[in-house]
């Protein structure tokens, strides 16, 4: 499987960890995309109710806005259909916006609470190579929204996290390995030949 990733690497494009998981669910059972996405994306709707409320999302949480979310992630997205029943396509766009929405969450937390604590220091840095090899889109606005909150936050501190900038750190090294992949200059070569 491995030499598989190589080789798409190489060859086709940089989605590494996206297409990692499209390997495993393909070989899976019949049964592991449709229970692992519905976690996946119950997942997201948490990480996107958590980004909006922040801190206190425990408290002024209601039922109404899970719902709500959900359905307004249904119609939102362009493509829900290829974003979260496409098997191939799941684990690339689908896993890789709720790994991006989860990463965000302890920056979001930090806004709210500035002596914010987030245990992992450094190995944030892995949370945030998810993130920012997600895809060439929210690979980006990740880094962008998580350096804002870090320059926000460190105007008002003498110390920074060492999370913060391991996070940033990541998510720029997972968002440069991505769109340094050989792969795509190969498939950008045949889409303009």
């Amino acid at each position: 499987m491995l030499d598989a990733q190589n080789h798409e690497y190489v060859n086709w494009s940089g989605k590494f960890i996206g297409h990692f998981i499209s390997r495993i669910i393909l070989r899976g059972p019949e049964l592991l995309h449709p229970v692992l996405t519905s976690i996946v994306f119950l997942w997201l709707i948490l990480s996107g109710i958590i980004l909006t409320f922040g801190i206190e999302w425990r408290n002024r949480l209601r039922a109404w806005h899970i719902v709500a979310l959900a359905g307004l992630t249904w119609f939102a997205l362009p493509t829900f259909g290829t974003v979260f029943f496409w098997r191939t396509a799941t684990p690339e766009y689908g896993y890789g916006l709720t790994f991006a929405t989860a990463f965000l969450v302890p920056y979001r937390f930090w806004i709210d609470k500035k002596d914010y604590r987030f245990p992992g220091g450094p190995a944030y840095i892995l949370a945030g190579h998810f993130a920012g090899c997600s895809n060439e889109n929210v690979g980006m606005l990740v880094i962008l929204i998580a350096t804002c909150i870090t320059i926000y936050r460190s105007r008002t501190m003498e110390r920074i996290p060492l999370w913060a900038p391991a996070g940033i750190i990541g998510a720029i090294a997972g968002w440069i390995f991505m769109l340094a992949a050989p792969g795509n200059m190969i498939r950008f070569a045949k889409w303009m030949a």
